[in-house]
Parts: structure tokens; C-alpha cells; sequence
């Protein structure tokens, strides 16, 4: 008794028989041997090949190679996918970073005037800091939220480059909306703070 394999599907375990090589049906199928040693693979190679002449002259060993060769070939594809759907992934996380940090410096420049008014009747710095985290913020909430939404309905288009992974996996959206709120706050700082160190004197000396 053995537990299913993924002989021929990566993604799904399916039920695999071992039997004797003497009641095959298919005695003229090529054989595959999996051999583990603890020295390197290709020191093994012409020694399996001696033992296979002497134990059947006419049995000659096709191809050798170490199992992590065969694991990689058929892991490439979904590697590539992987990487290329992490590429635009990363560069999509990138815009919206940067479009959130330009919206956010228009804002400041465009309130400037309102911000030396509220410091010079007495706000603090922090306060109108917190007040431009919080605007950006909600727009990085806003855009997360939306973003999940429209995930949670597409994700079963991807469920065949998925592996071990639901389309709807809660700790994947949960990390990926994390970082994307990381990332927003990120961009929302930087214009953020420079308002804090505005002079509510040039600032009320600007236009309106």
C-alpha cells in the first residue's frame, strides 16, 4: 500500500499500482528506475550501466540523469507563469504606489493655502499630517477593497496555474491586500510629512 502519486500530474494526486515487472502486460515498455544514493548521480551512472549489461545483455540503459533534472522540466512552464504573473503583479503594486504618491502631492500643493490657514489658527503639524494620511489612506482602502471584490470573482480564471493554492485562499489575498496597503501608506507619507513642515507663512502668502 502506497500513498497517490503525481506521476503525471503535478497538480492532482491520482491513485498509482506497483506491481512485479514479470506480470506486466506491457513487458515491452521501457523501464524507468529510480535509484537514490548519497554520493553525486553522475558517479552512479556508469555503474548502473555494468550492473544492467551483466544482469541482461540485451537491456542497455537509455538516459540517466538526477531526478531534480525531470522535476524541472516539467516545472518550468508553471515557473515561467509564476514568474511572469509576479513581474506584472509587482509592477501594477509600482503604479498604483505612484499614482497614489502623485494624487497626494497635487492635494498638497492644491491645499497648500487651506494648511497655513489650519496651522496658523492653531492646528499642529501631526494634525494636518494625520489628516493627509487619512485622505490618502482611504484611497488606498477604497482601491484595495475594490481590487479584492474583482478578485474574489476572477481568481477562478487562474485556478490552472495554481498549485496547492485555492482560488480563493484567505492568508494570499489577506498578504497580498497587506502589502498593497503597506505600499499606500508608503506613498502617502512622503507628501504627507512635507505638509507638516509647510511655513503657514508661505503657505498663506501662496495663492488661494
Amino acid at each position: 500500500m502506497v500513498p497517490d502519486t503525481r506521476y503525471r500530474d503535478l497538480r492532482e494526486l491520482r491513485a498509482t499500482a506497483y506491481f512485479p515487472l514479470s506480470q506486466s502486460t506491457f513487458t515491452f515498455a521501457p523501464t524507468a528506475l529510480a535509484i537514490r544514493t548519497s554520493t553525486a548521480p553522475a558517479t552512479v551512472i556508469a555503474g548502473v550501466r555494468r550492473a544492467i549489461s551483466e544482469a541482461a545483455p540485451g537491456v542497455f540503459l537509455a538516459n540517466a540523469a538526477p531526478f531534480a533534472s525531470f522535476e524541472a522540466s516539467r516545472l518550468a512552464q508553471p515557473r515561467l507563469n509564476a514568474f511572469l504573473l509576479l513581474v506584472f503583479g509587482f509592477s501594477a503594486a509600482l503604479l498604483a504606489g505612484v499614482g497614489l504618491f502623485a494624487t497626494m502631492a497635487t492635494l498638497v500643493h492644491q491645499r497648500a493655502h487651506e494648511f497655513g490657514v489650519r496651522m496658523a489658527l492653531g492646528a499642529t503639524a501631526g494634525d494636518v499630517q494625520s489628516l493627509m494620511m487619512r485622505r490618502g489612506l482611504t484611497l488606498a482602502a477604497g482601491g484595495v477593497g475594490i481590487g479584492l471584490a474583482i478578485a474574489l470573482l476572477t481568481n477562478r480564471l487562474l485556478s490552472s496555474l495554481l498549485f496547492e493554492v485555492t482560488p480563493m485562499d484567505p492568508a494570499t489575498l489577506i498578504g497580498a491586500g497587506s502589502l498593497l496597503l503597506i505600499i499606500g501608506l508608503i506613498a502617502t507619507f512622503v507628501p504627507a510629512h512635507a505638509t507638516a513642515q509647510t511655513d503657514p507663512a508661505l503657505a498663506l502668502r501662496s495663492d488661494a
